[in-house]
């Protein structure tokens, strides 16, 4: 961010930087990459003394169908702490990418 704000910065340079921040966008957007985002997430919230796995079994627990819809307990859908932030580690990537690319596909007469 701090590059962007560089008085003497040029449109060419904005423009890599910009390519450059979406690159990293996507090679974050990986399954191992964000396992390793949330494991170390998970890391840094014990060392302030809390407990993720049970501040997640506490917010997030497992939703059942009530029993005169569903008597399948089969269907019902168990989602691990590490799947579910990857899912939300996701979708702030794409939302984020999508931003900035959507950004600089603005047609140039909005520039000036």
């Amino acid at each position: 961010m701090e590059a962007l704000e560089r008085e003497e910065l040029n449109i060419i340079d904005t423009m890599e930087l910009i390519h450059g921040t979406i690159k990293s966008f996507q090679e974050m957007n990986n399954d191992t990459e964000i396992n390793a985002l949330v494991k170390s997430t998970i890391c840094f919230a014990k060392k302030l003394h809390i407990i993720p796995e049970d501040d997640y079994l506490k917010n997030h627990r497992v939703r059942h169908a009530p029993k005169k819809y569903d008597n399948n307990p089969e269907t019902t859908c168990d989602v691990d702490l590490i799947t579910y932030y990857r899912k939300e580690f996701k979708t702030v990537l794409d939302v984020f990418a999508s931003c900035v690319n959507d950004d600089m596909c603005l047609p140039s007469e909005h520039f000036f």
